[in-house]
């Protein structure tokens, strides 16, 4: 069996031998041969200007996307660089879940040109710029 979207979800920008190895634990405990980890794009600092829409829509979604994007692609890219230098029992490859948002798929495409995951993950959280699947405390939209 393969799990093609497990999210590594990193920890202040800090990413763990000790986490992917319990993910290839876990991967083997259940007879999972393969696992792809990924992480969204909207965790990283070089896709803001992709996000400007979804940022604009309401204040809920400039707070979130605020609270979300922690930091710079590259400690991600330095983990795996580290992790693919070690052996695991099973296969693992590394990607992003990027978000489609029409008015910026250009911008997207030339910042993904800037990379070489093994894969990427095409996924829509967002339509006419609302975030359909984000949680909104009530009060909390102010749109």
């Amino acid at each position: 069996m393969i799990d093609v979207h497990v999210h590594f979800l990193r920890n202040a920008g800090k990413y763990t031998f000790e986490l992917l190895e319990s993910i290839v634990r876990a991967a083997l405990e259940n007879k999972i041969s393969e696992v792809y980890l990924l992480e969204h794009t909207h965790q990283f600092s070089e896709f803001k200007q992709v996000y400007q829409p979804i940022a604009r829509y309401n204040n809920y979604q400039l707070d979130w996307l605020s609270r979300k994007m922690g930091g710079s692609i590259d400690n991600y890219l330095n983990f795996i660089e580290m992790a693919k230098e070690r052996k695991y029992p099973i296969k693992i490859k590394f990607g992003l879940e990027v978000c489609y948002i029409p008015q910026s798929e250009g911008l997207l495409g030339n910042i993904l040109k800037e990379y070489n995951f093994d894969f990427l993950t095409g996924s829509v959280h967002y339509i006419d710029n609302w975030g359909f699947d984000q949680r909104l405390s009530f009060g909390m939209e102010s749109m």
